[in-house]
């Protein structure tokens, strides 16, 4: 998925949630830290949006969810709060995003996970950003991205950095704009994670001529 191959990662996922068996694979969740089926739940509606069903990702986020909350294992909520709201941020659905970032920023909070605490602040940020509270916003982003680095993560950086640059273009901030669209591409090229980035090589271009000219598309994303 991390790499584009959207068909393959959903057939994957497809045969993963048909093999999985509640009473034989719960156990799973002591090794892996979050429980299999609300994982793969979660990943499976990440992907069908890059495949261009909407509705259906958003089902899938939500069953991921409802099923962490039923298991009331705080890792597994997490991280379905955490797939959940890139999906809901590439949808443009920021009311419902703002709800379950400020959700995974409590659980975080209350149980200690600097990396999910690190995004939800960083998605609450841009939340704030477009209600026009851009320079709260900005900070959230920069406090938000910073939190997440710290723990030594780099995975779905570019994807906050993108957002990071927009506020920051609206701030009249081209300088760190150009500097976090850098910054994105050279996590590509040094990761592979490639389901974000073409926009990020898109608006590179386009800002290359006029920085005045930065403007992140709505859905960043490439689709294959």
């Amino acid at each position: 998925m991390l790499a584009g191959e959207f068909p393959a990662s959903r057939s994957h996922f497809d045969a993963g949630l048909a093999l999985y068996d509640p009473n034989s694979h719960r156990l799973l969740t002591r090794q892996t830290g979050s429980d299999p089926q609300v994982v793969s739940q979660g990943w499976l509606g990440l992907v069908l949006f890059c495949l261009g069903f909407p509705e259906q990702a958003l089902a899938r986020s939500r069953a991921a969810v409802e099923e962490a909350r039923r298991l009331a294992h705080p890792p597994s909520l997490a991280r379905s709060f955490s797939i959940g709201t890139r999906v809901l941020s590439l949808m443009g659905d920021d009311a419902a995003m703002d709800e379950w970032a400020g959700q995974l920023v409590a659980v975080a909070t209350e149980q200690s996970y600097p990396h999910w605490l690190g995004e939800g602040t960083a998605l609450r940020g841009w939340v704030s950003v477009k209600k026009g509270a851009v320079a709260e916003g900005v900070s959230l982003l920069r406090n938000g991205i910073a939190a997440y680095r710290a723990t030594g993560a780099e995975l779905y950086i570019p994807h906050y950095l993108a957002p990071l640059a927009r506020a920051c273009d609206i701030a009249g901030q081209f300088d760190e704009a150009m500097g976090s669209l850098d910054d994105a591409l050279q996590i590509v090229e040094r990761t592979g994670e490639r389901w974000l980035p073409p926009s990020c090589i898109a608006t590179k271009a386009g800002c290359s001529c006029d920085r005045s000219a930065l403007r992140l598309p709505r859905n960043s994303i490439a689709r294959r």
